[in-house]
C-alpha cells in the first residue's frame, strides 16, 4: 500500500497523512506546512535558502547528493575513419592534412590539364570539319524525296 505524502511548502520535506497544517490564503492559494516552526518562519518571510537545515540551502551550497549528481560526465563518441572505395585511408589523411599552398598548386595543375584537354578536343573537331569540307559527294546534291515534297540536300 502506498501512502500519499505531500511536500511542505517551506521546508520541502515530506508530510505524511495526519500531520502538518494547511493554510488557505484569501486569494485561494493553499500552503501545506510540516510543523508550527515552518509555518511561523514562512509568515516571518524568512528565506529557506538562508536556513542550513533546509534542502534549498543544501542545493544552493552544493552539499551532499546534489554535488555528486553534477559531477557525472558523459562519454564522448569517438569517430573512426574508414577507407572509401578507390581511396585508401592513408591517401584520405594525406589530402586532409595538406596546406593551402599545396591545394592551390593542385588546383592550378588540374585547371591546366583541363585547358589542354579542351584545346585538343577543339583541334580534333576542326580537323574533322576540314576533312568533311574537302570531301563532297555528288549524292548530296541530288534530289531527295521526303514526305511527298522534293528537297535539295546540302543546304
Amino acid at each position: 500500500m502506498v501512502t500519499k505524502t505531500e511536500l511542505c511548502h517551506f521546508s520541502e520535506y515530506k508530510v505524511y497523512p495526519g500531520r502538518g497544517h494547511r493554510f488557505v490564503r484569501k486569494d485561494g492559494r493553499t500552503f501545506f506546512f510540516l510543523s508550527r516552526k515552518t509555518r511561523s518562519l514562512h509568515f516571518q518571510k524568512v528565506k529557506t535558502s538562508d536556513l542550513t537545515w533546509t534542502p534549498m540551502w543544501r542545493r544552493k551550497n552544493r552539499k551532499g547528493a546534489y554535488a555528486k549528481a553534477a559531477r557525472v560526465r558523459t562519454k564522448r563518441t569517438t569517430r573512426k575513419m574508414k577507407a572509401v572505395v578507390g581511396m585508401s585511408l592513408a591517401e584520405i589523411n594525406r589530402i586532409r592534412n595538406q596546406g593551402t599552398k599545396e591545394r592551390d598548386e593542385m588546383r592550378t595543375k588540374i585547371k591546366e590539364e583541363q585547358k589542354k584537354k579542351k584545346a585538343k578536343q577543339i583541334e580534333q573537331r576542326k580537323a574533322a570539319q576540314k576533312g568533311k569540307k574537302g570531301k563532297k559527294d555528288k549524292a548530296q546534291f541530288g534530289k531527295q524525296q521526303k514526305q511527298g515534297k522534293v528537297r535539295r540536300a546540302g543546304f
